[in-house]
């Protein structure tokens, strides 16, 4: 819901005048950003439709060396700066855990990263029931997307429990249910067992807490 994101010195009632639902556009939601970050300038310095062509870290001078191009004129310039980050989005390498793909490779449906959701996600979920494996802000938001496009029913499993997806309480005609554990078994080839987990020190990595009882999902 927007008022996880709501800034306290500007509120959603500030900038659009009237009140408005907890899940909003995403253009809605980027006009409020923008309109909130350009208040105190925090976007003059932005740069819109240019491609950075090359990045290189200048050990003697401490700096980052930019290489960008103007999209619109085709005119290349050069940067230094102190800091760089890597925000690449839908344009960076999927992190796709290999204990997860090993899994799924005796799920008969459909296997899709997060990034993969784009034009026709509506084919991909409508009226059908839906497992998504994480519960960060990726999971709420194709999640409440998914409801949004006709899915039958959203799962969300989460590890730790600590994601967005698990501190939401309420979700669009309950069309959601958070699953406190991840997945470690697939059934008849579109079902699965979930099980909570715990670190384990001795071990160093996350193991199946036997006190839980499993979960079972169906017809994913």
């Amino acid at each position: 819901p927007k008022e996880l994101i709501e800034f306290f010195d500007y509120t959603f009632d500030d900038h659009f005048k009237r009140p408005t639902p907890s899940f909003l556009p995403r253009k809605d939601m980027l006009e409020y950003l923008i309109a909130r970050n350009s208040v105190d300038g925090a976007l003059d310095g932005v740069k819109y439709n240019h491609t950075v062509l090359s990045v290189a870290y200048d050990d003697a001078a401490a700096k980052f060396n930019v290489k960008v191009r103007n999209s619109s004129t085709g005119e290349e310039s050069d940067s230094s700066y102190d800091k760089c980050i890597w925000a690449g989005g839908l344009h960076g390498t999927a992190d796709r855990p290999t204990d997860i793909l090993d899994l799924l490779n005796d799920f008969s449906g459909k296997v899709m990263h997060s990034v993969e959701a784009g034009e026709k996600f509506r084919d991909d979920v409508k009226g059908k029931k839906v497992l998504m494996i994480g519960d960060s802000y990726s999971a709420e938001d194709l999640a409440l997307r998914a409801v949004k496009l006709g899915a039958k029913h959203v799962y969300i499993c989460a590890r730790s429990g600590e994601g967005d997806a698990s501190e939401t309480k309420s979700w669009p005609k309950d069309k959601v249910t958070v699953i406190f554990g991840p997945p470690y078994k697939v059934q008849k080839g579109n079902g699965f067992k979930c099980q909570a987990v715990y670190w384990s020190e001795k071990k160093q990595k996350y193991r199946r807490d036997d006190e839980e009882d499993p979960v079972k999902v169906k017809d994913i």
